[in-house]
């Protein structure tokens, strides 16, 4: 088509896979796989908490900070995994929804575009003065 960038197709298909294969992998892995390390340190005593030592007490806290903060991440990170998952297929039956609709019109406006050609046919004038 000339100059003309050729855009860019989008495969609402593959685009619903993508968001199924992202669901699955959060629902089959990596929650389950948050949710035995929360276990694992929920279930586990923080080292020297019980230290004579002052630094290692503060140690032991500036770790718990820490891990705390980590496993927020990583629950933002499970939280728009699914949000993004989800948009996905909103994106896809956004596709879907405007590639009927663009065809409806284009079906709509050969229609039209037909009707048009058939009576400006009907009323043209051949080259020996009778209508068509």
């Amino acid at each position: 088509m000339g100059d003309q960038a050729p855009g860019f197709a989008v495969d609402p298909a593959a685009v619903r896979r993508f968001a199924r294969d992202l669901r699955q992998d959060l629902d089959e892995h990596l929650t389950p796989e948050n949710d035995r390390i929360l276990a694992t340190f929920l279930d586990t005593p923080l080292f020297g908490t019980s230290s004579a030592s002052a630094p290692v007490r503060q140690a032991a806290r500036d770790y718990a900070r820490q891990l705390i903060n980590l496993l927020d991440v990583v629950e933002t990170l499970l939280y728009n995994g699914a949000v993004l998952s989800e948009t996905a297929h909103h994106v896809a039956d956004a596709y879907t929804t405007s590639d009927i609709a663009s065809s409806d019109r284009l079906s709509g406006l050969t229609a039209l575009a037909k009707t048009d050609v058939a009576t400006a046919e009907a009323t043209t004038t051949t080259t020996d003065g009778s209508k068509r």
